[in-house]
């Protein structure tokens, strides 16, 4: 096995220990990170998305922090929303 899906596998364990249930998602996010992309996750409200930032975030030794967003009209004005991000920066 390789030194990187040695690691992916423990930081998914680690994840794992809080997170139950996301192994698809967090795969996805993992490999994302690893990468240095970008992931949007969006689900229903209450399905542990900032703890699961927060645990992806932990785990790979970054700070975690959730910005304020607030609602702006679009280009087209009919249209209003609200946009929750959780954001993991690097250090």
């Amino acid at each position: 096995m390789s030194d990187v899906a040695a690691l992916a596998g423990k930081l998914i364990a680690n994840i794992e220990k809080v997170i139950i249930g996301k192994r698809p998602t967090l795969t996805l996010a993992l490999a994302a990170y690893l990468c240095e992309g970008h992931v949007l996750l969006e689900d229903v409200p209450g399905v542990a998305k900032t703890m699961f930032a927060r645990a992806l975030a932990v785990s790979v030794g970054c700070t975690f922090k959730r910005p304020a967003v607030y609602p702006g009209p679009l280009a087209h004005g009919r249209h209003r929303r609200l946009d929750l991000q959780s954001e993991v920066d690097r250090v």
